[in-house]
């Protein structure tokens, strides 16, 4: 009996950090000139991460909210993603100036 429930423990905690796992490849015109800039934000297990980003997040069936600061260069990056319709929205802030934001749309791609 305890071996079937160290099992189910153990096939349990595989099956919740494999549902956990998701890539969410985001596209938007880029700050500078008309090309279009295309960012991975990669979830593992309470953050996701991008190129050199940390984000903290926080999401619902239809809501995807991640949002990065950088104390050393005053600023704060926010990435909203409606889940249904998979459109997104990033804005970039930064002291003393505003930056700018950005839309555009997403796929997972695992």
């Amino acid at each position: 009996m305890k071996f079937i429930l160290i099992s189910f423990f153990f096939f349990v905690i595989l099956i919740s950090n494999t549902l956990k796992a998701e890539t969410y490849v985001c596209s938007f015109k880029c700050y500078v000139g008309d090309d279009i800039c295309t960012v991975k934000y990669q979830r593992s297990g309470n953050f996701f991460y991008s190129d050199q980003n940390i984000f903290t997040f926080e999401e619902d069936i239809n809501t995807l909210i991640l949002t990065s600061m950088k104390l050393h260069t005053k600023s704060v990056l926010t990435l909203i993603v409606d889940k249904n319709t998979m459109k997104h929205v990033k804005s970039v802030s930064q002291y003393p100036e505003n930056i700018d934001f950005r839309d555009g749309s997403c796929v997972i791609v695992d």
